[in-house]
Formats: C-alpha cells, structure tokens, sequence
C-alpha cells in the first residue's frame, strides 16, 4: 500500500506533527520500520532531512538502537 501512494504522488518527504516536526524518514527511523526506511529511500527521501530539534534519521535510528537502519541509512551517506 505505501508503495502505491508513493506511486500516486504521496510527498516522501513529507513533515510530521510528531518527533519536533520531524519528516516521515525521522519518524519511520526512530519506530524501527526498516522495511518502510529502505521503501522511502529508494524513492529519494532526503537521508539529511532534520527535525526541529536537529535530529536526523541516523541520529533516531541510532538512539533507538536500530542497527539496520543505521546501516540503511549510511549506505546512503546519511550525516
């Protein structure tokens, strides 16, 4: 289904109301969803893209302990 909306148009990058503003990437990154991480990225979601509070993906994933995100997300040259 997240595929299909991304196909139809859906924003990748979109600012949540959750997490300090955070884009969707923080957000799927702090929760854990790899799947939906990897989905996002392989789309073009900005890797660098920061809350509010200056968090990116990488800094949720790995305060979270997300190994595989964090791994996702520097193969992506995530900052």
């Amino acid at each position: 289904v997240s595929r299909l909306l991304i196909l139809g148009g859906a924003n990748i990058n979109y600012r949540t109301e959750v997490l300090n503003n955070a884009p969707i990437l923080c957000v799927q990154s702090h929760l854990g969803y790899t799947e939906m991480v990897a989905l996002l990225l392989e789309f073009g979601a900005n890797v660098d893209a920061s809350s509010e509070s200056g968090l990116t993906p990488l800094g949720y994933a790995a305060a979270a302990g997300f190994l595989s995100i964090v791994v996702l997300l520097c193969k992506k040259r995530a900052k």
